[in-house]
Order: C-alpha cells, then structure tokens, then sequence
C-alpha cells in the first residue's frame, strides 16, 4: 500500500490556517510521513499599540508610524543573502529595496529558490543570515516607505 504524501498547496492553505489562528508550531504524522511547521513571532515596539492615555496627548497630525513588514522563506532550506555565483549581497541592513527586488536566495538541495520584496523599504534586519530557515519563517525585516515617498 502506498502511504500518502502531503500537497504543497496542501501544506500552503494549512500555513495560512495556522497564521489566522496565530499558532506558533504544528507537527502531523500520517502513515510515517511528518510535517512541522513554525511561525517565528516578531516582536517590536513600533508593532505594539500605544496605550489611549498616550495617544491622548500626542498632537493632532496626521502623521502615522511607518509598519515593519517581514519577508517570509517561501521554501525551507538555507538561506543565503548572495547567490554562490555572484560576489556580491543583494542586501545589507540600512538599504533601501523596491517591491520586486531580489532579497536572498533559499537553498534547497541543489536548487536556489528566489526570494523578492514584496514592498518599497528599508532594511530594517536581516534575521536568518546563512541559517537553516523553514517555510514561512521571517528572515528579512523591512520598514515600509510612507505613501507620500512611494514612487
């Protein structure tokens, strides 16, 4: 009898079911196959709320804090902030990237999976440098660009 496998698009709809529910790790175990998957949880001051009492006394403006936005490993593997074949990084803390720009790479036996920004930003962090990373964990944080500053 052959044992079932799971699905990438299988393995894809769980991550985002265990995202919504805010779960931090899941283990399955079907007919001797196993999968875990982890979340990383990101914690900074600019993602916690003020308390009212604060915000009370700020000045009225219509300035808002520009969100921290993390770049997700979409595959696990190593991760690595430069192709083998290229000499340079393709980021560094303090860099400014665009939406679409290549970030990293994830190495996955002998296959390179790309990894792209998703918004306009400064690195803020990059938090799996030449690490093992799984899938869906944070490996780049971005501050986001104000919308007045977009191009």
């Amino acid at each position: 009898m052959k044992a079932e496998t799971f699905k990438i698009t299988e393995l894809r709809q769980l991550a985002q079911h265990m995202a919504r529910a805010r779960l931090e790790e899941l283990a399955i175990t079907v007919q001797g196959t196993s999968v875990r998957m982890r979340f990383s949880t990101i914690s900074s001051p600019e993602l916690s709320e003020v308390p009212q009492n604060e915000v009370d006394q700020l000045p009225n403006q219509s300035v808002k804090a520009e969100p921290l936005q993390p770049i997700f490993a979409q595959g696990p593997g190593h991760f690595l902030r430069q192709h083998p074949a290229h000499s340079h990084d393709y980021i560094t803390t303090g860099v400014t990237v665009k939406s679409g720009d290549l970030v990293g790479v994830v190495k996955m036996g002998r296959i390179y999976l790309p990894l792209y920004s998703h918004i306009d930003g400064e690195v803020v962090e990059v938090m799996a440098t030449e690490s093992i990373v799984e899938y869906g964990q944070a490996v780049i944080l971005i501050k986001s660009n104000p919308p007045e500053f977009r191009a």
